[in-house]
This record gives C-alpha cells, sequence and structure tokens, in this order.
C-alpha cells in the first residue's frame, strides 16, 4: 500500500510517471483513515494518476462532502482520477474541465441496461458481460484525453453482487527528455 503522498516511478521506456495516494476519507464517526473537519490534500503540480480511498465531490459523484479532494483534483486535472468506497457509482467518465462535459465511458447501467432495452441491445451487453467475466476485468476505451481531460474511475469492487470487475486503463505519458551528465 502505498503512504499518503506523492510518488514517482520511472519507467521501463524512460517516463516518469507520478502518482498521489490517499486512503483518507471524510467522517463524523471515528474509524481507520477518517478525519472529521479538513484534511489537506497535497497533490503535486504534474501528478498523473490521483488514487483516493474514497470519491471527491464532484456532481457525478452524488452527495460525497469531499470538497477539498475536489479542489486538488481540479486544481492539478490529473490524467485518471481513481477511487473505491462509492458503491453507487461504479464506472467510468471523462471529463472536459473547461467545458465542464461528462462524458460516460462505462457505468452499470451500460452493465446492466434498462427493461425498454431491444432484443439485440440486451445480446450485445451479455456477450460483453460473458467476455469481462473470462477475463475477470473491465476494459474501457479510455483514449488520449488531450489537454484538460482527467478519466474518473470509480474503481470499487465491494457491494452486492460479484460484477464489479477491477479495471485496466492505459494511459499516455508525456514524453520527458532526460540527460544524463
Amino acid at each position: 500500500m502505498l503512504t499518503e503522498g506523492t510518488h514517482s516511478f520511472r519507467l521501463g521506456n524512460g517516463a516518469l510517471l507520478k502518482v498521489y495516494a490517499s486512503p483518507f476519507v471524510p467522517g463524523v464517526r471515528p474509524g481507520a483513515f477518517t478525519y472529521k473537519d479538513e484534511h489537506a490534500f497535497d497533490i503535486e503540480e504534474g501528478t498523473h494518476i490521483v488514487i483516493t480511498h474514497g470519491p471527491a465531490r464532484f456532481s457525478m459523484f452524488g452527495q460525497s462532502p469531499n470538497t477539498q479532494l475536489a479542489a486538488a483534483v481540479q486544481r492539478v486535472k490529473p490524467l485518471v482520477y481513481c477511487h473505491g468506497h462509492d458503491e453507487s457509482s461504479w464506472g467510468a467518465w471523462k471529463l472536459q474541465w473547461r467545458k465542464q462535459r461528462w462524458e460516460r465511458v462505462l457505468t452499470a447501467k451500460d452493465v446492466f441496461g434498462g427493461e425498454d432495452d431491444s432484443a439485440d441491445i440486451k445480446a450485445q451487453r451479455t456477450r460483453k458481460l460473458q467476455a469481462w467475466t473470462r477475463r475477470a476485468f473491465c476494459e474501457a476505451s479510455l483514449s488520449k484525453g488531450g489537454e484538460e481531460k482527467t478519466r474518473f474511475v470509480n474503481s470499487t469492487m465491494s457491494g452486492e453482487g460479484s460484477w464489479r470487475w477491477p479495471w485496466l486503463v492505459q494511459v499516455d505519458l508525456p514524453r520527458e527528455v532526460i540527460t544524463i551528465e
């Protein structure tokens, strides 16, 4: 488990991956990793991936009281923001920060659909469910987002049923020039 803070990893291709991790969630009851009033989420500029226990407060994720985390994520605008804890909003979205436009990538509704879906849609969904179950992970098309886009992934695996698969997320990291002296 990563300690809270920013961690840098030099990858085999020379790229530098910066990851911020925090296990803390707001809470009124004492418990592991809870805080009562405020918590400083000191996410460094240039961080590529932010991983937290609970969700930040964005309209997409309901009523989470974590506004300090939301402000930090919005300031840094990482390529990927991943959290768990919130069983009701499992899925992945892309956010264009400038336009405040959310784009759904894959959610529980896509997995289970609705009663009024056509037979073709239901058959297609069944094939996807079978493939994800065989692979034991969920892969969504999270193509290069360009500037000012963050992929939000609720990766919670707990909750009712066994359909919440882990996510495989591919990220295009910026090239970095390494000078050797």
